[in-house]
């Protein structure tokens, strides 16, 4: 598994609200970066290539928006979801469009540390 941040490309539109706020909301075309995970499945799988997706998790997006254009800040993400840790077990929980049913996302990269087996002598 490996974590890659890409440059954002799109634009932003101010969002619309029904009443004013004293904050800003901030969507993914806000960041300059964005995250995406690259793994390949362990078992059978119909892809004949690696995976890349765009992580959608809005934990990401929160630790991303204390410096949204900061590169060297939004790599960091790696070290939160403890990836190139090998002492950690990664699930990761996928979903997709519904108006574009074959486009996957990362909804939610899970992890557990191993804990080490305890001798009870």
């Amino acid at each position: 598994m490996k974590f890659v941040l890409k440059k954002n490309k799109e634009t932003s539109e101010a969002q619309t609200t029904l009443i004013d706020q004293d904050y800003d909301i901030m969507n993914q075309n806000d960041f300059a970066f964005l995250p995406y995970l690259q793994y390949e499945c362990d078992g059978p799988c119909s892809s004949k290539h690696p995976h890349e997706q765009k992580i959608v998790e809005w934990g990401a997006y929160q630790f991303m928006r204390q410096k949204p254009n900061s590169e060297e800040h939004c790599i960091k993400l790696t070290d939160n979801y403890h990836i190139r840790e090998e002492n950690y077990l990664h699930y990761i929980l996928i979903g997709n469009h519904k108006i574009h049913p074959t486009t996957y996302m990362v909804v939610k990269l899970i992890r557990f540390k191993i804990e080490e087996e305890q001798n009870s002598d």
